[in-house]
């Protein structure tokens, strides 16, 4: 509870509640830790008075102050008076900051000898499409034959960021960019469901699709996408079933997307394997009717074994009547097969005087004899 006091409120107010709280005691290292940290988050305007008193009463941060300080909006003012207090500073830092798009901060570490740029600020803010904090690092000698930071701005579809990265990596030839273990550059582009992304990767040597492709362009949830991938040569036929696409789908209920997959002609695999992942992963129900409705192969003693404890009992209760179905169904058939059937001169009929009853299965045996003669 101090911790969210040590946000939100003043100082008088934590004042106020550590005294009422603790009655004397002392929190453990952790905990007056993250007290700390919180209040170096804290909105209110008394929040270094709210360091000094916590600091004063013996707590002692670590790291996670500045982190905690760096999301809000005066991250500079506030890191910067944190430093001279001599917290350390971490490279979560420069992660928040290059997530947030905050320039002022980095280019002020930099620039007073903090640690080089690590593949952690160049892949936040490639996530965030951060091109501005891309640019600093690049005016500090950042090494983009990183992939990471390639693959999320693929991943986000970024086709004018991806042309930047390739220039600052000093190395345009795409095709290269999508051997070995520079290969999630390709997964990034996949999972884009970006038609304007697939199409600049191919016309310039990139588009070679395999392996993972039609699980991470499943995972784009974009048709458009996987018809463009199919109309190309991307055959949804034979897609591995490691990394099942389907499972991609399932988890988000993503039905139009499962459709699209059964549509293009996705394997499901083998009898159980993509059914029972779904349970197994916690698929919302409309995904598992679905999933029937497209003719997937069930093996229902697997499902009923793959329930999650905490599943929804209405997705419970389905897979077992869809079980107890299943086996009347088998029990039906079973004994339809062993249904006598009689067999006489003038053909099949009630028992009677001279004639021979067959069990279903031989008389099918029988048949497929007299066809054959």
């Amino acid at each position: 509870m101090l911790e969210s006091v040590a946000v939100g409120c003043d100082l008088a107010t934590l004042q106020h509640w550590h005294r009422t709280l603790l009655k004397g005691q002392q929190l453990k290292f952790n905990a007056k830790k993250a007290v700390i940290a919180a209040a170096a988050g804290s909105p209110t305007p008394d929040w270094r008075a709210k360091i000094e008193w916590l600091e004063a009463q013996g707590y002692i941060g670590d790291e996670k102050v500045c982190d905690s300080a760096s999301r809000q909006a005066d991250a500079l003012q506030r890191v910067t008076w944190l430093i001279q207090r001599e917290y350390p500073v971490g490279h979560g830092v420069g992660s928040i900051a290059a997530a947030k798009g905050d320039v002022a901060l980095l280019e002020h570490l930099l620039s007073e000898g903090w640690p080089l740029p690590s593949p952690a600020m160049a892949f936040s803010a490639a996530q965030q499409g951060r091109l501005e904090v891309l640019q600093l690092l690049h005016r500090h000698n950042y090494d983009f034959r990183d992939p990471f930071a390639m693959a999320e701005m693929a991943r986000m579809g970024n086709v004018q960021g991806m042309a930047q990265l390739l220039e600052w990596a000093g190395d345009d030839n795409v095709a290269g960019w999508c051997d070995g273990w520079r290969a999630n550059v390709v997964t990034g582009v996949l999972r884009s469901g970006s038609v304007e992304m697939l199409t600049w990767l191919t016309e310039r040597g990139g588009g070679r699709w395999e392996g993972m492709a039609a699980w991470a362009a499943a995972d784009s949830g974009c048709e458009e996408a996987m018809e463009w991938l199919e109309a190309h040569g991307f055959p949804f036929k034979e897609a591995p079933v490691a990394g099942n696409p389907y499972t991609a789908s399932a988890q988000r209920g993503d039905l139009a997307t499962l459709r699209c997959l059964r549509r293009l002609g996705c394997p499901w695999g083998p009898v159980g394997v993509t059914s029972t992942a779904c349970v197994r992963g916690n698929s919302p129900l409309p995904v598992l009717r679905c999933l029937l409705e497209g003719g997937c192969p069930v093996d229902w003693e697997a499902a009923v074994a793959a329930l999650p404890p905490a599943c929804n009992p209405a997705m419970r209760e389905w897979v077992l009547q869809q079980q107890r179905l299943a086996e009347q169904g088998q029990k039906q058939a079973e004994e339809e097969q062993q249904q006598p059937v009689v067999v006489g001169a003038e053909g099949m009929g009630p028992p009677a005087g001279g004639m021979v009853v067959l069990p279903g299965k031989r008389l099918r045996g029988l048949r497929e004899g007299l066809g054959n003669a």
